[in-house]
């Protein structure tokens, strides 16, 4: 408000249109500005007040924040470059698992399926072989009942036979025995092989959320300081451009100071006089 607006304003409240509401509002916002334009007048000239005797506390206690900021900006930065180095490490891992996975898991299969033919294999032998034994035993049985005129030799022959086919395949069932436990074995590395693959995927996946859990913490923790950091700061700003926007006027130094914010410091005398207006045609 002007002051031509509040002469205006004046001779209405004194015929009874006081428009106190909207008084009281302008002077709120206009506030609120105050305290806006305070701030960046106080950031945009503080590093001019060095030498004012009566801004050196202001100076330093904001030269002291920003390095304690700066420390903070740069772990900051430090544990953000970390986060992504692991996730990075993450992918080759998991892209490392993808490509050997497939290939042991399809020898795995293999190697399974030809576990299990030999275990069959063995079965069958085991079964022909108790087949023959039982064979062997009746024809035993039916030896010792002959007498000298049944064909003796013949059942003879036959119990020959049938001791040549059980030992070939006594043979037969050692040589897959020891089939089995080779084959067995290759599958039992294989097994082991992928197990430990993935496991050791696994163990470095937990091993890295943990650490990303604490430096997601470490980093909302020097978030948190920064931000009571620049609120630090901008109460230092706001008590600068609070003062040093009325002492431009009257102070060469000052003036010297805020030469290049002159403009905002008029903006701000201006926006306390609008401030008092208001507050004088809302009573208060």
């Amino acid at each position: 408000m002007t002051k031509r607006q509040f002469i205006i304003a004046s001779l209405l409240k004194k015929i009874g249109i006081q428009r106190k509401q909207k008084r009281l509002l302008a002077a709120a916002d206009e506030l609120h500005l105050l305290k806006q334009a305070g701030i960046v007048l106080g950031r945009n000239v503080w590093q001019n007040l060095e030498n004012i005797e009566y801004y050196k506390v202001n100076y330093w206690s904001i030269d002291k924040i920003q390095q304690e900021i700066n420390v903070y900006d740069q772990k900051i930065k430090d544990i953000e470059e970390e986060i992504q180095n692991i996730k990075k490490q993450q992918k080759i891992n998991y892209n490392q698992v993808e490509k050997s996975d497939p290939i042991v898991e399809q020898q795995y299969k293999e190697q399974k399926t030809l576990v299990d033919e030999i275990t069959t294999e063995i079965k069958a032998i085991s079964n022909e072989a108790t087949y023959i034994k039982r064979s062997f035993d009746g024809a035993m049985a039916k030896l010792k009942a002959m007498t000298e005129n049944d064909n003796i030799n013949q059942e003879q022959e036959n119990i020959e036979q049938l001791k040549t086919k059980f030992l070939e395949l006594k043979n037969r069932k050692h040589e897959a025995d020891q089939n089995l436990a080779k084959e067995s074995a290759t599958l039992k590395q294989l097994s082991t092989q992928l197990s430990k693959s993935k496991k050791t995927y696994k163990d470095i996946s937990a091993d890295n959320h943990d650490v990303m859990a604490k430096a997601n913490q470490s980093l909302n923790t020097y978030k948190s300081k920064i931000g009571h950091l620049e609120n630090e700061a901008s109460n230092h700003y706001f008590e600068i451009g609070e003062n040093i926007s009325v002492d431009c006027f009257i102070d060469n130094d000052c003036r010297i100071a805020v030469k290049q914010q002159f403009k905002l410091c008029k903006i701000i005398r201006a926006l306390k006089k609008s401030i008092d207006y208001n507050s004088i045609l809302a009573d208060r």
